[in-house]
């Protein structure tokens, strides 16, 4: 057994948290088991005290180094930096080339003090800063060079939030699609709204129907092919045999059960889409090279390189190793010479079955075609950001995305959270976490290529949990125990977002909710990011619900999202309701506070909204058992509306004024998740009276709040 001290010590170095401050304010220290759990995650064998010893070995000659591996500095920042010479004294000899990303280079001797001193205002972007030591001893390191803020955020944007999956429309196929996302974005700018905003597109696990959470990704660089509308599809719908197979799926009996089933019937969607999607690959591969199209899909495939080739072969090799009549997506129970994509099996198989991984890389041409393509017809609409996506916090550890980046994610451990208001008992999502301590060596690759493959597509995206930029909650994969923080590079990540946002003219949004370090949202909006904010959770510190004007400016606002109730099921307790029937939570006794603390609640709304005059004649104040009413649901967009932020998000499903969340933390087949749709189709929703004129409360209370804002200015 290895001794806790030289266990600890390795920890300490590589930010693993002695405890954590729950939610209560008691400090939770962090046991041995979960120490140990999060080294393994860092790849490091916590019983073999040799190799402990050979870490922190390596970890002191990464301190020793040079210059850092990886260097993030803001453009207006003067860089100054002291390398550490073999000879341990400032060496004056130093000369230093710094090779641009635009093939230009910038050249400089150290001072006579032995510092390499160069001035702000370099380019932006990702360099390479190489040292000459006496004896040409060259050093290399990655120099990014970040905007000091992020793309700035118009002032008092408004939009709207919805489930894609869960639309229905006059066209699509038993689930929303990309299509779908382009003519409800057409629709919401017509009203006069910023941008529509969605749960994550990532690749998901296109043969295996049941894993569909958007939050539980394969790979988040690539994207979710259930959403492609294959009728859009021109090898589809202007080929001959692509119309024959369009005109046999449009009349079959399938066909109508997805469309019509209550809940999304993925299996059945998957089934329809994949045989359309053959044939559309089959007219691809007959188009002449002179196609237009054809060459687009080449080029698409120069331009993602190996990353591309890498999630193809995941796909084509899961759908091969057949177990219990459904791929196989989870890389750890493969043959061992196909647990890494650059062993010779992995290439062979990839030679063998290259048309399988070219149809893969066909589907993915069609997701970011069409994605883009609903962008671009948001703007043109005359959206002022058009498409808000969303990126996931992390990819289930089996996937595409560790499968090709080992090196780069932590293994045998999951991203969660300790206890919070959503859920007291903490979580286990399941999610591998980026390994901090790579990103630095690779100079944040991963993380850079998965945020520019959701901006690429966006005017705005979300960060889910970005609080993870400080540090994450690791939890030990296979066991039930509780798990300790790993501290993160705040300042080099947040730095790599904004630069990312500048490159592709994208705001950002930081879903900071829960347990926020001291000094964390001061840091996330010195970088430009916006926060989140829901009403529920819009309080005091002595538990009082914020008045509008007491909102903070660098925030988006909104009465609920996904993993909490609509405002209608969170005013009649259908949280709670939920939780009870399905013994969710600490039983009778914390149901009881609960429906006790949510009549209060109640009351502190009504409270609120008559402090801003926005209580409907037909609510009293007295009366503590109002039930939700459309008067009480327009009183309350117009309250979200009035708030001093500078974006907001209305959800559809509290436009539409729906009881049942779309998702409920700490359920999997317990409750429908990601399942429901929409009664509304997409074509009338913005029809609805009663939509159209929430609608037109919310725009006209912006629109007001935002000439007291110029008056008092």
């Amino acid at each position: 057994m290895i001794a806790d001290n030289l266990l600890d010590t390795l920890a300490e170095r590589l930010g693993v948290s002695d405890g954590y401050h729950a939610l209560n304010g008691d400090y939770i220290k962090a046991d041995a088991v979960s120490k140990r759990a999060a080294l393994r995650g860092f790849g490091i064998d916590t019983e073999d005290e040799g190799k402990v010893a050979a870490q922190l070995d390596a970890l002191k000659k990464i301190a020793a180094r040079v210059i850092p591996k990886t260097i993030v500095r803001r453009q207006s920042e003067n860089i100054s930096l002291a390398p550490k010479t073999p000879s341990g004294r400032p060496e004056q000899e130093i000369t230093w080339r710094l090779l641009l990303e635009t093939g230009d280079t910038v050249s400089g001797k150290a001072s006579s003090e032995g510092y390499i001193e160069i001035k702000n205002g370099l380019p932006l972007g990702y360099h390479q800063l190489e040292l000459q030591l006496p004896a040409d001893f060259i050093v290399s390191s990655n120099l990014i060079i970040a905007p000091d803020s992020a793309k700035a955020t118009d002032q008092k944007l408004c939009g709207i939030t919805l489930p894609l999956y869960g639309l229905r429309s006059a066209r699509n196929w038993g689930v929303g699609d990309y299509e779908d996302l382009a003519l409800i974005a057409e629709n919401a700018a017509a009203e006069g709204l910023d941008f529509v905003g969605i749960n994550p597109v990532h690749a998901l696990f296109p043969k295996k129907s049941t894993l569909y959470s958007p939050y539980s990704p394969s790979s988040r660089r690539y994207f979710n092919v259930m959403h492609i509308a294959p009728d859009m599809v021109p090898e589809l719908n202007k080929s001959r045999i692509g119309k024959v197979v369009l005109r046999e799926i449009f009349t079959s009996q399938e066909y109508s059960h997805a469309r019509g089933a209550a809940l999304v019937d993925y299996e059945l969607v998957y089934r329809l889409k994949w045989r359309a999607l053959h044939t559309a690959f089959q007219v691809m591969e007959n188009h002449k090279p002179s196609n237009a199209r054809k060459k687009a899909f080449l080029k698409f495939i120069e331009k993602e390189g190996e990353s591309l080739q890498r999630h193809a072969l995941f796909e084509a090799i899961a759908e091969f190793l057949v177990t219990e009549n459904e791929p196989l997506y989870d890389w750890t129970k493969w043959p061992q010479d196909l647990q890494d994509p650059n062993t010779q099996a992995s290439r062979s198989f990839a030679e063998k079955h290259a048309s399988s991984l070219r149809f893969y890389t066909f589907l993915q041409w069609l997701a970011a075609e069409q994605l883009a393509q609903a962008q671009q017809r948001a703007k043109a609409a005359g959206m002022k950001v058009g498409l808000y996506l969303d990126v996931a916090v992390g990819m289930v550890p089996g996937g595409a995305e560790t499968w090709g980046n080992k090196d780069e994610v932590a293994t045998n451990v999951s991203l969660g959270a300790p206890g919070d208001a959503a859920n007291p008992d903490g979580q286990k999502w399941n999610l591998a976490p980026l390994n901090p301590e790579a990103l630095k060596q690779t100079g944040f690759k991963l993380f850079r290529e998965t945020l520019g493959a959701t901006m690429a597509n966006a005017g705005m995206v979300r960060i889910d949990h970005i609080l993870g930029v400080n540090r994450s909650f690791w939890a030990p994969l296979s066991l039930n125990h509780a798990g300790a923080y790993v501290s993160y590079p705040s300042a080099e990540l947040l730095a790599i977002i904004a630069l990312e946002s500048a490159r592709h003219d994208c705001c950002v949004v930081g879903e900071n909710l829960g347990i926020v370090p001291s000094g964390f949202n001061e840091l996330l909006h010195s970088y430009g990011l916006l926060g989140c904010t829901l009403l529920p959770f819009a309080r005091t510190q002595d538990g009082a619900f914020l008045k509008a004007h007491e909102y903070q400016n660098m925030q988006l606002a909104s009465l609920g999202n996904h993993d909490f109730p609509t405002i209608r099921g969170y005013w009649e307790g259908a949280d709670i309701e939920v939780q009870q029937k399905l013994g969710i939570g600490a039983g009778k006794q914390k149901i009881a506070r609960d429906l006790y603390l949510r009549d209060r609640d109640r009351e502190a709304i009504l409270q609120l909204l008559g402090s801003e005059n926005m209580l409907p004649d037909s609510i009293k104040l007295s009366d503590l058992s109002q039930q939700f009413s459309p008067a009480l649901n327009e009183a309350l967009h117009r309250f979200i509306a009035r708030t001093s932020t500078c974006a907001v998000a209305l959800q559809l499903e509290d436009l539409l004024g729906l009881r049942e969340q779309s998702n409920l933390p700490g359920t999997t087949n317990e409750y429908p998740n990601w399942r429901r749709k929409i009664d509304v189709p997409l074509e009338q929703i913005f029809e609805t009276i009663a939509v159209k004129a929430l609608i037109q409360t919310t725009l006209q209370e912006r629109a007001n709040s935002r000439l007291e804002a110029r008056k008092s200015a």
